[in-house]
C-alpha cells in the first residue's frame, strides 16, 4: 500500500513524511504488543538484506545519542557495499533498497542533524544522504552530489557555534542551493541548511528570513514543511530539544502551511 502510494504520487514530500511517520508508529506499536502474539520485526521485510534491515529497525530511542553517529556509519557502510560493490544492475532491486531506507527516514533526518551537532567523520553520513536524494546507480553522479553537499557542509560547520549570525554570514551557502541545477543536490543542501537554522547557536535569529528565501527561490515549500513536521514529531516525542527550538518550529510551520 505504501509503495503504491509513493509510486502514484511520484514521491511527494507529504507522502514521504506519511510513510516515514507510519513506520515509526508501527515500530512503536509492535514493541508494545504482547510478545506471545506478534511476528518478529524482520518477518515484515523478508526479501531484503537482513543485516541492513536489522540496523534500520533499531529505534533511535534504543541507543544513547552518543552512539548514533557510529550506528549511522554502520548503516551507510552496509548500504554502500550493497549498492556499489555488489553491482546491482536491476532498477527494480535498487528501488526496493532505496524504499527500505526511505521508510526509515528518521535515521536520515538524524544523520543530517548529527553532521552539524556532533563531532563526526562526515563522509559516511553525507554518502547516506546522497544515496537517498540521488539513488540512481551511477557513482559519478552521486559523488558529484557529495562534493556539492560537502562544500556547503564545510561552510555551515564553521558557522555552527557562532551566536551572532546575520543573513549575510550564510548567504554563500544559500546561493549554493539556488545555483545548483541538479535537484538531488538541491534537496540535500536544503536539508542541511534547514537543520543548521534549527540547531545552530545563532540560526534561530535568521531562520524565518532564510527559509522564506530558500522556499521562494527553489520552490521547496512542501519539502521544507515536511522536514519541519518530521523534526517537530521527533522532538516532541523524545523531548530532547529546548523550548526555543520547539517554538521556532511552530512559528515556521505556521508560516509555511499558508504557502502550501
Amino acid at each position: 500500500m505504501l509503495r503504491n502510494a509513493l509510486l502514484e504520487t511520484d514521491g511527494t514530500p507529504e507522502v514521504m513524511t506519511i510513510i516515514q511517520v507510519f513506520t515509526q508508529l508501527f515500530l512503536q506499536v509492535h514493541q508494545n504488543e504482547n510478545k506471545q502474539h506478534k511476528f518478529p520485526l524482520k518477518a515484515y521485510f523478508p526479501y531484503h538484506h537482513q543485516p541492513l534491515v536489522t540496523a534500520l529497525l533499531r529505534r533511535p530511542s534504543e541507543l544513547p545519542a552518543t552512539h548514533w553517529p557510529q550506528h549511522l556509519k554502520h548503516i551507510s557502510d552496509m548500504l554502500k557495499a550493497l549498492v556499489e560493490e555488489a553491482n546491482i544492475s536491476s532498477l527494480a532491486d535498487l528501488f526496493e533498497i532505496w524504499f527500505l531506507v526511505a521508510c526509515f527516514g528518521e535515521w536520515l533526518d538524524i544523520a543530517a542533524e548529527q553532521l552539524l551537532k556532533a563531532a563526526v567523520e562526515p563522509d559516511a553520513l553525507l554518502w547516506l544522504l546522497a544515496f537517498y536524494y540521488c539513488p540512481q546507480n551511477e557513482n559519478q553522479q552521486r559523488m558529484q552530489t557529495m562534493v556539492e553537499a560537502q562544500a556547503v557542509y564545510s561552510r555551515l560547520i564553521v558557522l555552527f557555534s557562532c551566536t551572532d549570525l546575520s543573513v549575510r554570514d550564510v548567504e554563500a551557502a544559500v546561493h549554493a542551493v539556488t545555483d545548483v541545477e541538479r535537484c538531488c543536490s538541491q534537496h540535500l543542501i536544503t536539508h542541511l541548511l534547514t537543520n543548521f537554522l534549527l540547531f545552530s547557536s545563532g540560526g534561530h535569529v535568521i531562520a524565518q528570513e532564510l527559509i522564506s528565501h530558500i522556499t521562494e527561490t527553489t520552490g521547496t515549500s512542501k519539502e521544507v514543511c515536511s522536514l519541519l513536521i518530521r523534526t517537530a514529531h521527533r522532538i516532541n516525542r523524545t523531548a530532547e530539544e529546548n523550548q526555543r527550538t520547539v517554538k521556532l518550529l511552530n512559528e515556521l510551520l505556521q508560516k509555511l502551511t499558508l504557502k502550501v
